[in-house]
């Protein structure tokens, strides 16, 4: 972690970092689930790798938000909705979305004069309850 700005507030220094690290690696053993893995081990792995990820959206998020003033969203993107696909189609997107998050690392993954660092993450979870959307 890079400490990248600090603030007085009622007498306390404030520090907001940046983490120094390009990317995330992925703990191999929670991409597959092998037949013989202790289910609750494997659960807290999983948990602990998307605590860690949301984590990071948080803070951004919450530093976003302090710093809101007119024409601060204009670089910033949010999207979040709901789709409906079958197992193939669900595999397939998610390898497409895959390739193109390692093609934008490839492209902008480094650190250049007069850039800016962004987070950049998509998400695809299988919805809790079923049952709430309707067939039309």
């Amino acid at each position: 972690m890079e400490v990248v700005e600090t603030k007085v507030k009622s007498g306390i220094i404030e520090k907001y970092y940046l983490p120094t690290a390009e990317e995330f690696a992925i703990d191999k053993s929670i991409t597959v689930i092998e037949n013989d893995v202790n289910l609750e081990e494997y659960k807290e792995k999983v948990k602990s790798f998307y605590k860690s990820i949301f984590k990071s959206i948080e803070d951004d998020y919450k530093y976003l938000i302090d710093n809101l003033s007119p024409g601060s969203l204009v670089d910033s993107s949010l999207l979040s909705s709901v789709i409906f696909l079958d197992d193939y189609q669900a595999r397939t997107l998610k390898e497409e979305i895959n390739d193109f998050s390692r093609e934008l690392i490839n492209r902008f993954g480094e650190k250049r004069d007069g850039t800016n660092a962004y987070s950049i993450g998509t998400y695809m979870l299988l919805k809790k309850n079923q049952d709430q959307y309707k067939k039309k």
